[in-house]
């Protein structure tokens, strides 16, 4: 057999392909949708962000927590 993934657009779209699944019967399993990760352009982008405003001094505190998971 093959394996589909679909990621629909909204919650109408999703009802759709399940609807249509269970009328095929066709075998299929749900997973969560994960949030997308940023890319490493955005990364180094908000780095630069960061890293000019700790020149001007306006960069405001977070926690290093926050910082590493964006690494």
């Amino acid at each position: 057999m093959t394996l589909i993934t679909i990621e629909p657009k909204n919650k109408a779209d999703y009802e759709l392909f399940i609807s249509l699944a269970k009328r095929l019967k066709a075998k299929y399993t749900e997973q969560p949708f994960a949030e997308k990760e940023p890319t490493k352009e955005e990364i180094l982008r908000q780095l630069g962000e960061d890293y000019r405003a700790l020149q001007n001094g306006t960069l405001q505190t977070r926690p290093l927590k926050d910082l590493l998971d964006e690494l």
